[in-house]
């Protein structure tokens, strides 16, 4: 299988309006692409790109956000092994944020388990959906899941 070594590719410019940059740079430390910040770790044996990639996989990587807050100080994680499964790591997220009673656009439709017999039980015991959450739906599409298999 071939490869592509990530610091010799160029990346596309994301096309973000000048307005959204500016509510960017007001909320938040550092905004670069998906592909920028995994670039910039330091992985060994990391092959992020393959000649074999389709194009959408490619688009998702340089179009796809990632918005760091001065707390975090750059830090970036070692490694991208998982360890669980991705729907399992995402439940767990919501599961954490509805605990501290925080809403945003990931836990739209989630709370506790209730005896509510037209919502959908999720894979965490504790938690159930009333409708269908867009945000959580697209973090299982393919580009996520080939980006979280390397």
């Amino acid at each position: 299988m071939s490869s592509v070594n990530i610091e010799s590719q160029t990346c596309p410019q994301t096309e973000v309006s000048p307005k959204v940059w500016r509510i960017f740079e007001h909320l938040y430390h550092g905004v670069t692409s998906l592909y920028t910040w995994v670039s910039r770790m330091d992985i060994d044996g990391l092959v992020l790109v393959h000649d074999s990639d389709p194009t959408g996989y490619v688009n998702f990587l340089h179009n796809t956000l990632v918005a760091e807050t001065e707390s975090q100080g750059g830090q970036l994680p070692t490694s991208l092994s998982q360890v669980s499964h991705q729907q399992e790591v995402i439940l767990r997220v919501i599961e954490r944020l509805r605990r501290k009673n925080v809403n945003n656009i990931l836990t739209l439709g989630f709370g506790a388990m209730s005896d509510n017999p037209k919502a959908h039980i999720s894979h965490m015991p504790s938690l159930e959906y009333r409708f269908p959450n867009s945000a959580f739906n697209r973090l299982q599409y393919s580009p996520w899941k080939t980006l979280l298999s390397r």
